[in-house]
């Protein structure tokens, strides 16, 4: 049963009934789950953070527990941090602490729409964010979660500090992709990089391609802070870390849950199954889903889908330390990126 599917209410601010499984608690929205059997207070906090000589970014975290387990979100190209509540309030219902952060040109950060000057301006955002996460944290145990153009920012910051996490979740990472882009485009892009390195055009990845379910696709279509578009400099970015990603599977060393939808007409699931495959043993679970598109999680099944997800985090977060210790407290020095 769907932990927002139990009919729970409560007092509320008005007459209306709250939805499905939400109360109100305090003026605050809650939540009922049915599994855990717990009402839990479901806002998420939401702050900012300085990033010195880059843009103001925004964030989110749901649970204030500093021992609970912790898991980073880093979301897609065009996406938001708001579009992972529901994953963010279930992962708090099932005794992790949950964070996400708008990416710069992203959602409520500051930055040109789908546009960064490098790489690093992706790396310097989420080391300052994890920095930020970690301080006092008590060594409690660490996961990031990645989705597509996030999966790749994910891995890449994992490849450069694997001291820092313990688990890893990728979501429709794009080793390779179902749509080739045309050779002509390729070397356009380019050229403009060389010239015009922020010219940005539409994303071509129309919102039916990420979930079957109706309700998603509409959301994400009048969604205010969802955006389309992608500048040249990032698409040759993009590009080159895609590539260099895809061949790092044989010296991966961090615990991973690879979810791939097998219908995905934007990451291939192809080359997500070769990444597995090729990966060392016992370090990379590879779980496809015939039939499913971009955004397994926002699927019709995406409930049960991540459910599948949080047994395994809570697997791989309880093993003992690869290193035998936890790892102390991320200083700025130890983790500027190479």
């Amino acid at each position: 049963m769907r932990p927002w599917q139990v009919r729970f209410y409560d007092e509320c601010a008005d007459s209306r009934r709250p939805p499905i499984g939400w109360c109100i608690l305090g003026g605050r929205s809650g939540v009922f789950h049915a599994v855990e059997g717990a009402l839990f207070d479901s806002s998420s906090r939401d702050s900012w953070l300085e990033i010195p000589g880059g843009p103001k970014l925004f964030t989110r975290a749901w649970g204030e527990d500093p021992k609970a387990p912790a898991v980073a979100i880093i979301h897609g190209l065009g996406d938001h941090s708001g579009r992972w509540e529901r994953v963010g309030r279930t992962l708090q219902s099932r005794g992790f602490t949950a964070y996400a952060l708008d990416l710069p040109g992203h959602g409520r950060s500051e930055g040109r729409r789908g546009h960064v000057k490098s790489w690093d301006d992706y790396r310097n955002a989420v080391t300052r964010w994890i920095e930020t996460l970690r301080q006092g944290d008590g060594g409690r145990r660490w996961a990031l979660f990645g989705h597509s153009l996030g999966a790749l920012i994910a891995l890449d910051w994992s490849e450069l500090h694997p001291r820092y996490v313990d688990a890893l979740v990728l979501s429709a990472p794009p080793f390779e992709l179902s749509l080739k882009p045309a050779t002509i485009k390729v070397h356009a892009a380019r050229l403009i990089g060389l010239l015009w390195p922020g010219f940005t055009q539409g994303n071509q990845i129309p919102p039916s391609l990420l979930s079957h379910d109706p309700a998603v696709v509409r959301a994400h279509r009048s969604d205010p802070y969802v955006h389309f578009r992608i500048s040249a400099r990032l698409f040759l970015e993009f590009q080159a870390m895609r590539r260099k990603l895809a061949k790092v599977s044989g010296t991966h060393s961090i615990p991973t849950l690879l979810i791939q939808g097998g219908a995905d007409p934007v990451s291939s699931c192809l080359g997500s199954a070769q990444w597995a495959k090729t990966a060392k043993e016992g370090i990379v679970t590879y779980k496809e889903y015939p039939g499913l598109f971009h955004e397994v999680l926002n699927e019709v099944d995406g409930a049960a889908i991540l459910d599948e997800v949080i047994v395994w985090l809570k697997q791989a977060l309880s093993a003992p330390r690869q290193d035998g210790a936890p790892a102390s407290s991320i200083s700025t020095a130890s983790i500027q990126p190479r």
